[in-house]
């Protein structure tokens, strides 16, 4: 149950940080996505629509790029 909870929330914190930084510079987007935990930041990488997802990364380093898009 407590595992469900926190599932949806995270999936509700997800949508909202979403929609934000698509609507956010990508270069400021890139800047907090390089300081968030890995995980979140892949996540909203592979959430986002794939045009604003790619402008993204583009402001962020190679090594950054290839931790958050390498297979896990």
């Amino acid at each position: 149950k407590v595992k469900e909870k926190e599932d949806e929330k995270y999936a509700e914190w997800l949508k909202n940080t979403i929609k934000l930084y698509e609507a956010m510079e990508s270069t400021k987007a890139a800047q907090f996505i390089k300081a968030m935990p890995e995980n979140e930041a892949r996540d909203l990488i592979y959430s986002m629509k794939k045009k604003k997802a790619a402008e993204v990364l583009s402001y962020l380093s190679a090594e950054t790029v290839n931790r958050l898009t390498r297979a896990q």
